[in-house]
């Protein structure tokens, strides 16, 4: 019996600091700068919800328009069943199949779009492009091909599949340091 008593006094204690909470509120809303502050809080809000779906927008734009340039991005191990996954990315455009095996809360924001995007088709594989036949994380052969466009703007995917590799293999064969 002591038991429910201690629940339902907790339960008023909440209800009466909740009111003092609400009572508090009223005041501050009389204050024209913090009425000010909080309408901006929430066009700040409205606005950042605007953008990211702009974003997703774009980068669904970017990921289907991509004439896809593929590397092996991750290699997962089971352990248990002593088999290995391999996950292709786009060197381009960034899209990593890697995603779809993810778990949602581990997600940033480019990964749950990347989700998305990836959920809707039926494989990986469908869609258009080349393989590089490099192992590389999708997020240093990201890196490697914007260093290489910005000094080749017009670079062909040919020709940008041989400067990946020699770039890659010129990583591969230094130790890293400091410096690097």
């Amino acid at each position: 019996m002591s038991e429910i008593k201690d629940i339902r006094d907790k339960y008023n204690s909440l209800l009466e600091e909740k009111e003092e909470i609400d009572n508090e509120l009223k005041d501050l809303e009389s204050n024209p700068l913090i009425r000010r502050y909080f309408e901006l809080k929430q066009k700040e809000l409205v606005l950042f919800k605007e953008e990211l779906d702009l974003y997703k927008k774009i980068k669904f734009d970017e990921y289907s328009n991509c004439n896809h340039v593929l590397v092996t991005s991750e290699v997962q191990h089971d352990y248990v069943e002593g088999r290995k996954y391999l996950y292709n990315g786009c060197i381009k455009c960034g899209l990593n199949e890697a995603v779809s095996e993810l778990e949602k809360e581990e997600m940033d924001t480019d990964e749950r779009i990347q989700y998305e995007f990836l959920k809707n088709k039926r494989s990986f594989s469908s869609l258009q492009g080349k393989h590089t036949d490099e192992a590389c994380n999708i997020r240093l052969a990201h890196a490697i091909y914007k260093k290489i466009v910005e000094c080749y703007p017009n670079i062909d995917d040919n020709k940008l599949i041989k400067y990946f590799g020699s770039a890659l293999n010129g990583i591969r064969k230094h130790e890293v340091n400091e410096s690097r």
